[in-house]
């Protein structure tokens, strides 16, 4: 006996299907920065690397976004030459203004006066994007960095800085001195991939930026890596009840050509 789909179990089909691939969409571009930079604002010292830099630092085989804090201008590691640590040939930008600027923050932001800790130069990336009520934004990051190779660790810091319709919300991701770090040789040490998910209870627009800054000196190259960025996407409410109504005229369809 030969099969034919109905007009309904196709539309249904249909509608499934695309339900399905809604509730995937991610409105964010490149994400997983295969594409490099593109879709990205960077501010200073910022590239899309994979594998070994500088020819003795691993930072795993799939592409992560990388800020840095060396200078392109000048001597940061000793006896290192000059650039030797700058990922990009791009200087970093100056703290006070220019960073805090690219971040959409005032001047200042990233201090941290009370416990007399100055940003002075750094990095950043960022991306604006569209979000319904309940999408949940992830990404891993991770932090590499030389400070402490001389006996010195003032605390290099990396944040993370998302900009809603409810305002800026600035979140430090760490910093080197309180970190648990790992030597990973050749003077670097490494802190553990961390992870950071969050869910947004209303729809709008949303700036996503990253920050690394050297914090009270010039010296010592840190890195802040970022990978895996995505936006997981939920049906709308008004989609979700249309797919459980095709869902039911699907089953009752199934239903009467068996009792047939």
């Amino acid at each position: 006996m030969n099969r034919t789909h109905s007009p309904l179990r196709t539309t249904i089909g249909a509608l499934v299907l695309g339900l399905a691939a809604t509730a995937q969409a991610a409105p964010l571009t490149n994400g997983d920065f295969s594409a490099g930079l593109s879709g990205w604002t960077t501010a200073g010292d910022a590239i899309v690397g994979q594998g070994t830099l500088f020819s003795e630092l691993n930072i795993g085989n799939t592409p992560r976004l990388l800020l840095g804090t060396a200078s392109s201008l000048y001597e940061d590691d000793f006896p290192a030459a000059i650039g030797h640590y700058n990922l990009s040939g791009q200087d970093t930008v100056a703290a006070g203004l220019a960073l805090e600027s690219s971040l959409n923050l005032a001047g200042g932001a990233l201090d941290d006066a009370d416990n007399g800790n100055f940003v002075m130069e750094g990095s950043s990336a960022s991306q604006t994007f569209n979000v319904q009520a309940g999408d949940t934004l992830s990404f891993d990051w991770q932090l590499f960095t030389r400070e402490g190779a001389g006996g010195l660790n003032l605390g290099d810091s990396a944040w993370l800085v998302l900009t809603t319709a409810s305002g800026t919300q600035l979140t430090k991701l760490g910093d080197t001195a309180s970190l648990s770090l790992l030597d990973v040789g050749q003077g670097w040490n490494a802190s553990s991939l961390g992870t950071q998910s969050i869910t947004f209870a209303q729809a709008g627009s949303v700036s996503l930026a990253w920050a690394i800054g050297d914090v009270n000196d010039y010296v010592s190259t840190s890195l802040l890596s970022i990978g895996n960025v995505s936006v997981t996407a939920v049906p709308e409410p008004g989609s979700v009840a249309l797919l459980l109504a095709g869902l039911s005229i699907a089953g009752v369809a199934a239903r009467r050509r068996s009792r047939a």
